[in-house]
């Protein structure tokens, strides 16, 4: 796994992580709009990390090629909040907040500390948002859960194209 195209890829789609979190707490309500508004302050800046890691290694991320599979997959979360239902998010949290990084002590020997600042703060934070997101989740209603469950799957179709 090439890990600065994927560095790359993961910055496009976290500079949308803002404005889908505002937007599902917008149209959410509850306990779900309580939980989106605290993790928005949580995630607040974390595209502006990884553009500064990668900038330390001499890559301007706002010059790079947004892919395409950056778009598919965020714009496929937009649409389910905006149109389906603001659970869906959590679907998409729930793939990208794993936190764990099986690759990370090979990229620790591989590449400057510098670059991986912000994989390390999620594998070591992502962990009690994974707990998190799992009690939230056992909140919903069934078809709510269907609906997590459906981005889910399609999250993870993006990113198995990306990352394979």
């Amino acid at each position: 796994m090439e890990l600065i195209p994927n560095l790359i890829f993961l910055y496009h789609c976290m500079i949308a992580s803002e404005s889908l979190l505002i937007e599902a707490e917008k149209r959410a309500e509850g306990t779900l709009k309580r939980y989106f508004a605290a993790h928005l302050e949580e995630e607040r800046g974390h595209d502006c990390w990884l553009a500064e890691d990668l900038a330390s290694v001499g890559i301007l991320v706002k010059n790079t090629k947004i892919p395409l599979e950056a778009v598919e997959m965020v714009g496929t979360i937009y649409y389910m909040v905006f149109h389906v239902e603001p659970c869906a998010l959590l679907g998409y949290m729930h793939v990208l907040e794993r936190g764990e990084h099986p690759l990370m002590t090979q990229w620790e020997s591989q590449y400057p500390a510098s670059l991986l600042r912000t994989l390390k703060y999620h594998e070591e934070h992502d962990r009690e948002h994974q707990a998190e997101l799992d009690r939230i989740i056992e909140t919903l209603s069934p078809t709510q859960k269907a609906i997590v469950a459906q981005t889910r799957e399609r999250t993870l179709h993006y990113l198995l194209k990306v990352f394979t």
